[in-house]
């Protein structure tokens, strides 16, 4: 250990009280670690008791109950490839329970490139994190996390749902090392259950090298450091999916290029037979079994349950005896036109990646994890739930406020679906020929209210009881402006329950015959198609 690095450490005790600070005078006389002992409390301990930089009674007393507790701090990743973790991540002090230390235990990693918004653009994250978690366990190791990684927050969530033992890295301050050393012990000290958190808790420090006037040389900035810690710290790594030429690529390839790290111990997932011959991952012509990684094969897509509409039971209860009619939109309709005068009002649903409304994203993973549902839902298939729960959940998205609203149109079914665009403030289509058409009049008994078309000067001026169902009379959607009051917009604040409503008051509507008769089976009210 050299010398500057006990000076920071020794700052450290100075602050935390734990030396007194005439003892600063052992700085040139000895350092502070033993060759012979990894971790720096039971060196501290040791030195106390004998010769060199000593505790005094508080230091000794607290340190005594860290030791007790499991605790451990090193100034080396204890694995046969620290020299490499360290050039990775520069010189750093880790602390954590002794047995996340121990050459037995087993740290896996989960990496990935950008997925996308709950999974977006890579719909089978939760099969996939499953066949990885499953790896975990059946290899008795524990699951690193470390947060700001792409699938750190549901790996996590998915993992102690399944009783998986965890290794939290927790954020990593900027700043001096002594302040961190000082923050982090103290932190511990007062920690009522430090055995239990310390099991699930790795922290680490800044870089001990930053008063060097050669700092940059310390750390490998060309990486962000979460991802470095997520590669470089783990014993085995699982990785769901690889953008070429993108952070995950490189240090992946960097790692598989350094011999001090273990042989086998990157597997890289693989959909299709022809991946293990061809360039797997995306990777380009050299394929990732070529540097040594290891195929990591978990098969074709399972079918995952699709929505109510497609099952004969419905949450376990049989579905309708009989189905609802169907029958194709009456030919009078298409004769309306947008400004025409109907008894409906129209409420169109979209399809949904991610939690559905009103849904926390735990929740969410839960649900596509052990129930093994689609991430993302088609319009059918929400307008399924609508019929099953009968209720139409609200949303604060397309308000100014934070109330939450489900939003109608007064304009007639089909001129309304004829101007579909797709709004890219919203990042999705309007007007999907999926929905309910509900009597205007039972709506406006309850309540439901046309919304109020006007400019900034009109906004500010409505009372606050009125804002929520105000709406900017112009838009702009790309380089063209968007007149809001063609869509004859009606608002009804909070959730729908359907179940107040007379059955003759609700039709709903699809795209084809097809999806007519499928919704049927779990609508309680008659179906329409469109086409």
């Amino acid at each position: 250990m050299t010398h500057f690095l006990a000076s920071e450490i020794i700052d450290g005790l100075e602050r935390l009280g734990w030396i007194d600070t005439t003892a600063t005078a052992a700085r040139a006389r000895l350092p502070i670690a033993l060759e012979d002992e990894p971790c720096l409390l039971r060196t501290w301990l040791y030195n106390s008791r004998r010769e060199g930089v000593r505790l005094n009674s508080r230091g000794e007393r607290t340190v005594s109950a860290l030791l007790a507790a499991g605790l451990s701090m090193r100034t080396r990743w204890p694995r046969a490839w620290s020299a490499s973790s360290q050039q990775w991540l520069g010189p750093r002090v880790f602390i954590s329970h002794a047995s996340n230390f121990a050459a037995n235990t087993k740290l896996v990693s989960l990496v990935s490139s950008q997925l996308g918004s709950y999974g977006r653009n890579f719909p089978q994250w939760p099969r996939w994190i499953d066949s990885a978690l499953q790896n975990v366990f059946q290899s008795d190791s524990r699951l690193l996390i470390v947060p700001g990684t792409t699938p750190a927050e549901p790996a996590e969530q998915l993992a102690k749902s399944a009783g998986i033992p965890t290794l939290r890295v927790l954020s990593i301050p900027k700043g001096d090392v002594a302040s961190w050393l000082s923050e982090t012990l103290t932190e511990l000290t007062n920690c009522g259950e430090l055995a239990a958190n310390a099991r699930m808790h790795l922290h680490v420090s800044p870089p001990l090298c930053q008063r060097k006037r050669d700092a940059k040389s310390c750390e490998p900035n060309d990486f962000p450091l979460q991802d470095r810690l997520s590669i470089a710290l783990a014993d085995g790594i699982f990785a769901l999916k690889i953008r070429p030429s993108g952070t995950v690529d490189r240090l992946l390839t960097r790692r598989l290029e350094d011999r001090n790290f273990p042989t086998g111990s990157v597997f890289i997932a693989m959909h299709d037979p022809a991946a293990a011959t061809s360039a797997v991952a995306d990777m380009g012509p050299a394929t990732w079994l070529d540097r040594g990684g290891v195929g990591w094969w978990i098969g074709r897509d399972l079918q995952h349950k699709q929505a109510t509409a497609f099952g004969c039971r419905t949450a376990g209860k049989p579905a309708l005896a009989t189905g609802q009619i169907c029958c194709r939109v009456p030919d009078q309709w298409r004769e309306l036109g947008e400004a025409a005068q109907w008894p409906y009002l129209c409420h169109c649903t979209r399809g949904v990646v991610g939690p559905i409304a009103d849904e926390s994203s735990e929740h969410f993973r839960n649900r596509v994890w052990i129930q093994a549902e689609p991430v993302e839902l088609q319009p059918l298939e929400v307008l399924a739930r609508i019929c099953f729960e009968q209720r139409l959940r609200a949303s604060s998205s397309i308000t100014r406020t934070s109330s939450r609203c489900v939003s109608f149109s007064a304009v007639p079914l089909l001129p309304l679906l004829s101007r579909r665009i797709f709004r890219s403030h919203l990042g999705r289509w309007d007007w999907k020929p999926y929905g309910l058409l509900i009597q205007a009049k039972l709506l406006e008994t309850l309540g439901t209210r046309p919304v109020i078309y006007g400019d900034e000067g009109d906004y500010n001026r409505l009372k606050s009881d009125d804002r929520p169902f105000f709406q900017p009379e112009r838009g702009r959607s790309g380089n063209s402006d968007t007149h809001w009051s063609l869509e004859r917009e009606w608002r009804w604040l909070g959730d729908l329950n359907l179940r107040q409503l007379p059955v003759t008051g609700i039709l709903a509507f699809v795209r084809t015959r097809a999806e007519a008769h499928v919704l049927s089976r779990v609508s309680p009210w008659p179906v329409l198609w469109v086409e």
